[in-house]
């Protein structure tokens, strides 16, 4: 899709911003920065994949992967530092470092799911149009994906590889969800459709 008068094409520039955020990220992976890096670049070309593949723009569904990675990486990084803090921690403040890392892990990462759906969609559909069961879905599904990433195991040795592994659950998780998103749009706009029985 052309933006202007000139034929500029944003989705090329996206694609290498993409895989620029991945790269970054992929040096810095031992710091929670390039977790999120990671789970930025991956999350915004899958959105955009997806989001094309279903019958959208490519760079409605690469803004809303962005938005959604974004949040969903800090609030993993957010929460698994304080599961970390909790695990090394003893008496009530364990127990408040623990709240904290649920509420943080999984309020964050829900209310960028949550935006990330809502942009994409107004973008392809327009705010009128908007599918609210789909979003509070992916709120919820992005919620639930950054407490878990959080509560991969955070102790003293393997901390430094449990960010590796919280970024790659991120990433599987979102391309679950994307997959599954972008399956049931492509039914609902008649661009897919399912198999049906054969009766003899």
């Amino acid at each position: 899709m052309y933006t202007d008068s000139n034929g500029f094409d944003p989705k090329p520039w996206m694609i290498i911003g993409s895989f620029v955020l991945i790269m970054a990220g992929a040096v810095l992976i031992y710091t929670p920065v390039g977790g999120i890096l990671v789970t930025m670049g991956a999350t915004s070309l899958f959105g955009g994949l997806f989001s094309e593949s279903s019958g959208g723009k490519f760079e409605s569904g690469w803004v809303g992967g962005l938005i959604s990675g974004t949040f969903l990486g800090i609030g993993s990084v957010v929460g698994s530092t304080l599961m970390f803090v909790a695990a090394n921690t003893e008496g009530l403040a364990a127990l408040g470092y623990l709240v904290a890392s649920i509420a943080s892990s999984f309020g964050i990462s829900a209310i960028g799911g949550g935006f990330g759906d809502f942009v994409t969609q107004a973008m392809n559909k327009g705010i009128n149009q908007l599918n609210w069961d789909e979003i509070y879905y992916h709120t919820a599904f992005t919620g639930t994906l950054g407490l878990m990433s959080s509560m991969i195991p955070q102790g003293k040795l393997v901390y430094p590889l449990g960010r590796v592994w919280a970024v790659g659950f991120c990433i599987a998780g979102e391309l679950i969800i994307d997959a599954i998103s972008s399956f049931f749009e492509a039914i609902g706009s008649q661009k897919a459709d399912l198999p049906r029985p054969i009766f003899v």
